[in-house]
């Protein structure tokens, strides 16, 4: 993987708001970018 700058995002909402279904596609996009993801 290539070296990156941190970045940092946080996801807010209600339940049932799409947080999770974000938190995946972010997670895609970034990995396919060769960005290491860290999901917590």
């Amino acid at each position: 993987m290539k070296q990156h700058q941190g970045l940092f995002i946080t996801l807010e909402g209600i339940e049932g708001a799409g947080k999770s279904t974000a938190m995946k596609f972010l997670q895609g996009y970034w990995e396919s970018r060769e960005y290491s993801v860290v999901l917590t």
